[in-house]
């Protein structure tokens, strides 16, 4: 058994994807991409395998957006729900309320509603008008 240092027995943090440093197979594959030249912008061979490893598993319909950040990835799973004259339900302490700085309002035009609750958790009885 290692002996672990102080930082690595602490509590963990699983509130936002940058809460901790990226595992060693995520570095060392980055390091492995890193070589040689590839066209940009999704047409590279990475991304065609990542592509076709995706409709492998969820059907050939299935499509696939790179995105930098989990605010791109929550703007744009949110897109795929809501229209500029829909709204979004979310409690007053939800991620996409307190740590998303008005991206989706901003990018998808759908107001934010917020629903006080005490423990986070949205109920029918809550979301009446």
């Amino acid at each position: 058994m290692t002996q672990q240092t102080q930082a690595e027995t602490a509590k963990r943090g699983f509130g936002s994807d940058n809460h901790s440093g990226a595992h060693p197979r995520i570095l060392d594959a980055v390091v492995r991409a890193n070589v040689g030249h590839q066209p940009s912008y999704g047409t590279d061979e990475l991304t065609r395998e990542c592509e076709r490893v995706f409709k492998k598993l969820f059907g050939e319909k299935t499509e696939s957006f790179f995105v930098f950040n989990g605010t791109a990835a929550n703007v744009l799973a949110l897109g795929t729900l809501v229209r500029s004259h829909h709204a979004i339900l979310a409690s007053n302490n939800a991620h996409i309320v307190n740590d998303e700085c008005g991206a989706p309002e901003a990018w998808l035009g759908a107001k934010i509603q917020i629903v006080p609750t005490t423990d986070g958790k949205l109920t029918p009885e809550l979301m009446q008008p």
